[in-house]
């Protein structure tokens, strides 16, 4: 089997939470909401001990993207804030933890780069399953997460920054630039690329984890090997993105409008 769950926790409107009823401040209406995701993931948990199934079960734990600009946080001794809506790291790195006690060694911590496309080609190849004749462009990390190779596949991962996108009447996802902004990185650099298909900014994310100074005119010699490896990537790109078709899904017998939902909601409390 496999559960998905888009747990919408913690985002916005910041409210307070069954756990935490009466938290007025927003501050700490987030951190209750951050409580209430925590206890969310623990009935899961408990959910699959009981079944007895816990130890065969592979959870995998993320998020979408970063936190708000206002939100603040300690990691590693540094103070960082988020990134969202941004393509900072504080808006498209996000925490990827993997737990499978059967399979998976634990408490291993992993400089791979990985991306979520990754994600389908990875599970099919744990499962033993085939992902069908379809093109993708994820790569399986499977061998990775199994400890049986030392490293993941990729040499490099993208982020892009959609402006205005907007439904044609084909259905068709349509941004509002041919080409949108993005930034490439490997392990150590990242180029920024603007809807001109430019570089416009290199940094160093080893020595600058709050991407401040810009190398790209640098000299240094592994600051110059670092945008020539970059833009060689960039170059291979379309010149201009594609527009993906929007297919809605079938309704489902069990969907709710969303007051209903509310209303039952209230009803269980």
């Amino acid at each position: 089997m496999m559960l998905y769950y888009p747990m919408c926790l913690p985002h916005s409107p910041l409210v307070p939470t069954p756990l935490d009823p009466d938290v007025r401040a927003e501050n700490d209406q987030r951190k209750a909401m951050i409580r209430y995701a925590d206890f969310k993931l623990g009935q899961i948990l408990e959910a699959l001990e009981s079944l007895r199934i816990r130890e065969k079960t592979m959870i995998v734990w993320t998020g979408d993207n970063g936190s708000p600009a206002e939100a603040t946080a300690t990691s590693a001794g540094r103070s960082s804030s988020g990134g969202k809506g941004t393509l900072k790291e504080g808006g498209i790195n996000v925490p990827f933890i993997v737990s499978y006690p059967s399979l998976v060694p634990a408490g291993m911590s992993s400089a791979a780069l990985i991306d979520f496309t990754d994600l389908l080609p990875t599970f099919a190849e744990l499962a033993q399953g085939q992902p069908g004749d379809a093109v993708f462009d994820g790569q399986s990390f499977a061998g990775h997460l199994l400890g049986l190779e030392s490293d993941g596949p990729r040499q490099w991962i993208m982020s892009m920054m959609h402006t205005d996108a907007r439904l044609s009447p084909e259905n068709r996802l349509i941004s509002a630039t041919r080409y949108a902004a993005r930034v490439v990185r490997d392990k150590r650099y990242k180029l920024w690329i603007d809807e001109d298909r430019r570089s416009w900014k290199l940094i160093d994310l080893a020595t600058d984890p709050e991407e401040i100074n810009n190398l790209l005119d640098s000299r240094g010699s592994g600051h110059r090997r670092a945008r020539v490896r970059l833009e060689r990537i960039v170059e291979s790109f379309s010149p201009e993105d594609a527009a993906p078709r929007y297919e809605p899904l079938p309704a489902h017998p069990w969907d709710l409008p969303a007051d209903e939902a509310i209303r039952r909601f209230n009803q269980s409390k």
